[in-house]
């Protein structure tokens, strides 16, 4: 994909996201793991886990340069959702190095600077299944002209 279209830039940017994110591996083999929202007719599932979760981006512009290029924050939120923490783990090791290796492919992209705002883990109980999460945002400056 080449430079993200304004008029297309969060069903695009959501796909780079998908893509790249698609390198991840899955520790159990499934064909789908990775999610545009929470698939909560799986919640109870245990095969459904581990399962990835890329929340819609958000975007905002906050700078008009000299060249009239703008400039704003670009913001993807990716959910790791397992049963048990080593899948948790070598996926999110799995996500985060799979980013940073494609950092040049978001810059192609228009969207540059990658940083990863926060990560944060929690889990919870539902009908005797123990979910842990963790949460990684990350940001970035996305251009467009």
């Amino acid at each position: 994909m080449s430079q993200l279209s304004n008029s297309e830039a969060f069903s695009q940017a959501y796909l780079k996201f998908k893509t790249v994110l698609s390198d991840v591996s899955d520790p159990k083999g499934k064909s789908k793991y990775i999610y545009g929202s929470f698939p909560i007719l799986l919640i109870d599932k245990r095969a459904s886990y581990p399962l990835i979760v890329i929340e819609p981006v958000t975007i905002s512009s906050d700078a008009l340069t000299f060249t009239n290029a703008k400039k704003g924050p670009l913001q993807v939120t990716v959910d790791v959702f397992a049963t048990n923490t080593e899948d948790l783990d070598s996926m999110s090791d799995d996500i985060a190095k799979t980013m940073y290796d494609n950092d040049s492919s978001f810059t192609i992209s228009g969207v540059t600077n990658m940083s990863l705002v926060s990560s944060s883990y929690s889990n919870f109980s539902r009908d005797r299944l123990h979910i842990h999460n963790r949460k990684f945002i990350y940001e970035f400056d996305y251009w467009w002209f």
